[in-house]
């Protein structure tokens, strides 16, 4: 069964890349800013292409977070770089899905083309801010060879971890939680540079 829920929220995010060597230092950073504690993270990401007006062409995030228990819950995120592309920070709409088995058949409906799948696996830690509450994710990113297969991963990039800043807010918040972002981010540099993708 497939059910959906559109929630006028959008999700704010910079990405970085970190070397290996420099991957506890970034932690130990984190610590000082937490209001809880770093805990594991696995998720699956898969990448569509759907097209819209006018032979426009718009990505779409389909992303499920492994280990949660229960039926898999998959969260869009839609990229709409002609709107939000005056932020500081990368804007999508935030749209979730959840299914009883798989993604496939809700975006066939949908009409978008699958492109290529990843697994992630690292860290995830929370910070609060003044004017939301950010995720800070660091993985390795395998590239699946075998569409669904999560054992079928290759690293990207064996030398260096993948780092996301991300945030939920309304629209009518989205240039302070940018800003919010984007300065938190500075904090990083240069242990990781961190910049909208």
């Amino acid at each position: 069964g497939i059910s959906w829920r559109n929630m006028s929220l959008m999700y704010l995010s910079l990405e970085g890349s970190l070397l290996n060597e420099k991957h506890s230092r970034l932690l130990e950073l984190l610590l000082g800013h937490c209001t809880s504690v770093q805990s594991p993270f696995r998720m699956r990401e898969a990448l569509y292409n759907l097209e819209v007006k006018d032979s426009h062409t718009r990505e779409i995030r389909a992303r499920c977070y492994l280990d949660a228990g229960g039926e898999p819950v998959w969260t869009l995120r839609q990229s709409d770089k002609q709107v939000y592309s005056t932020h500081s920070t990368e804007v999508r709409n935030l749209k979730e899905v959840k299914v009883s088995d798989d993604i496939e058949t809700f975006m066939e409906i949908l009409g978008a083309k699958f492109q290529y799948e990843y697994l992630k696996v690292g860290v995830r830690t929370v910070v609060r801010l003044e004017k939301c509450k950010a995720d800070i994710i660091i993985t390795k990113i395998k590239r699946l060879q075998e569409k669904g297969n999560i054992n079928s991963g290759v690293d990207i990039d064996p030398t260096r971890y993948h780092v996301e800043l991300g945030a939920v807010a309304l629209e009518k918040d989205i240039q302070n939680v940018s800003q919010e972002l984007t300065s938190f981010a500075s904090q990083l540099f240069p242990i990781v540079e961190m910049r909208k993708t």
